[in-house]
């Protein structure tokens, strides 16, 4: 089966907001991301942007609760695994709006 022929069982179907993704991958923004947009319009590279817009919208989606604002850890599930992981966010607890066991996606 490829890519093209795969899809999550519980898409997330979030909306890339540049704001949020700009605070925490600035890389991902200037100079250096235009060239990198430039080239994958011309088919020649991936942009990461266009890849975390594909995975907000399309990618699977599990259970998720804020363990920690500050540090800001996530725990979420994989069902692939069987397992819970602890997902840590440096740098984005100083806009944090969530509050230990919130659902991450609320």
């Amino acid at each position: 089966m490829s890519d093209a022929d795969s899809y999550a069982s519980d898409p997330g179907g979030f909306s890339l907001s540049h704001e949020k993704l700009r605070e925490m991958r600035p890389d991902l923004y200037g100079f250096s991301a235009t060239v990198e947009l430039v080239m994958t319009y011309l088919r020649m590279a991936d942009s990461h942007r266009v890849m975390v817009k594909s995975a907000l919208q399309e990618g699977d989606c599990r259970g998720a609760v804020v363990v920690s604002v500050f540090p800001l850890i996530v725990a979420s599930y994989t069902d692939e695994m069987d397992c819970v992981v602890m997902l840590r966010f440096p740098g984005a607890s100083r806009k944090c709006r969530k509050s230990i066991g919130d659902e991450p996606r609320k």
